[in-house]
């Protein structure tokens, strides 16, 4: 057997001819047999693509006997791209036949027909069905070989299909004025597109060499299921995150507690940073707004609020009853993980909250790039310190404009700091290839892990 391994997760997207024939001798069980060549051919379809990842992809492969006599004892196998462990990000579902002047043969769980007799100018139409898995971003091919026992040789075909790029689809938009909209994300080559409904506003990003985007007039950084930066809603760069894998599973977020760094902007009044931790059990959200970060079990009695949580699909209402308030709230997945979204226009202001449930505390060597104050940053966490720097179009670093002092992490997983620039108090955390920076004055900052995909 022949295998051609592919990286554990390779970024490219070129085609990849992959075959794999299942050997088999002739006469290797000791009947008699001769060497005249299989005169069987096969020729493939490639399914239609691009494919998002999840989705079936599916493969036609057409078997045909032109020969004037049957070919007896064939079996046929199918096989697709493997990684370099060994496994195949392609799940097989299923293996149909249509025939034409013969008899289908019976597939087993490894995919492989039983014995069977192709007639003279038999043919055999195969659909094979696959799901490629959510984390593979390769190439994908699947093969479809014949032998027989009384032939020597084997014949077979290939068939591929394209991946579309993970940051293409339709996203929900969260942005700092309040907006919760959506967003079409296309590419092009060399550049990506989104337009935001609906207006369809439309801003174009190019890509540079590290693999993450800037464009004319915003800026972003797209991970696999989640685009953040920064673009001009009409009241200058405002952040924003994006996400198009929605979470309104109970079993992924019952029992959760969220920290959530977010930003509120009253009408005629100035933005103010807050920070709140959010239990989920069961029908139950109990919230802790303390000026400072606390637990829910360390919140103060006059800070501590339970609500009674709704869903309708993976859009949450919270409704405190007693008080006479509720809000809106959406999960989504991200790097492995679930996060939380929030993004509010109402009479007492404009709402953009981020909330990560067990956030990390970023160590050295952490990084991350995104959007402030209308600029390209890239984040990075150095002993005692973490560091945002502006970046060029050309990926070359000038003087930092800002670094916060690491101080000693607070509940849930924040870090407190100093800016040096002005002495500023900050905060941040980090989880699921996310990082979200809080600063005085309504600031609230998300960039992405390049390495996250």
């Amino acid at each position: 057997m022949f295998v051609l391994l592919a990286p554990a997760r390779p970024r490219c997207r070129a085609l990849v001819a992959v075959l794999v024939l299942g050997a088999a001798l002739a006469g290797c069980d000791g009947s008699p047999s001769d060497n005249r060549p299989i005169p069987l051919t096969i020729t493939a379809t490639d399914a239609n693509g691009p494919l998002s990842r999840g989705n079936p992809a599916i493969f036609v492969f057409t078997v045909t006997n032109p020969s004037s006599s049957d070919v007896t004892r064939v079996t046929l196998s199918t096989s697709s791209v493997r990684l370099a462990d060994g496994t195949s990000p392609l799940a097989t579902q299923g293996v149909s036949c249509t025939p034409q002047n013969a008899t289908c043969p019976m597939f087993d769980a490894a995919n492989t027909s039983t014995s069977f007799t192709l007639p003279a100018g038999g043919v055999l139409t195969f659909t094979v069905t696959t799901t490629v898995t959510a984390d593979y971003d390769g190439p994908v091919a699947q093969g479809f070989a014949a032998s027989s026992i009384d032939r020597s040789g084997q014949t077979g075909a290939e068939a591929h299909v394209t991946l579309a790029d993970a940051r293409e689809g339709y996203y929900e938009l969260f942005s700092a004025t309040g907006l919760r909209d959506n967003v079409v994300v296309g590419l092009q080559p060399g550049a990506i597109k989104f337009a935001t409904a609906p207006t369809q506003t439309e801003h174009t990003f190019v890509q540079h060499p590290a693999g993450d985007v800037f464009p004319s007039g915003a800026l972003f950084n797209a991970g696999a299921s989640i685009l953040a930066g920064q673009a001009d809603f009409g009241h200058g760069p405002e952040a924003f995150i994006g996400m198009n894998t929605p979470v309104g599973d109970p079993a992924d977020y019952d029992g959760k507690t969220f920290t959530v760094l977010g930003v509120t902007r009253p009408a005629g009044a100035a933005a103010a940073s807050t920070v709140r931790t959010m239990a989920i059990a069961g029908t139950t959200m109990t919230v802790c707004a303390d000026a400072t970060p606390q637990t829910i079990a360390t919140c103060p009695a006059a800070s501590l609020r339970a609500y009674a949580l709704t869903n309708s699909g993976p859009i949450f209402t919270a409704t405190d009853a007693a008080d006479n308030d509720s809000f809106d709230f959406q999960l989504a997945s991200s790097g492995g993980g679930v996060i939380l979204l929030q993004a509010d226009q109402s009479a007492a202001g404009n709402v953009f909250a981020v909330g990560f449930a067990d956030p990390a505390v970023p160590a050295a060597g952490f990084s991350a790039i995104g959007a402030v104050a209308g600029t390209l940053v890239e984040g990075s966490m150095t002993a005692g310190s973490f560091t945002l720097q502006p970046i060029d179009l050309q990926l070359n670093p000038v003087l930092p404009t800002a670094n916060a002092s690491q101080g000693a992490p607070l509940p849930g997983g924040l870090i407190g700091g100093t800016r040096a620039s002005d002495g500023a108090a900050v905060m941040l955390m980090q989880q699921h290839g996310l990082l979200v920076v809080s600063g005085p004055g309504g600031e609230l900052d998300v960039l992405v892990d390049p390495r996250v995909r």
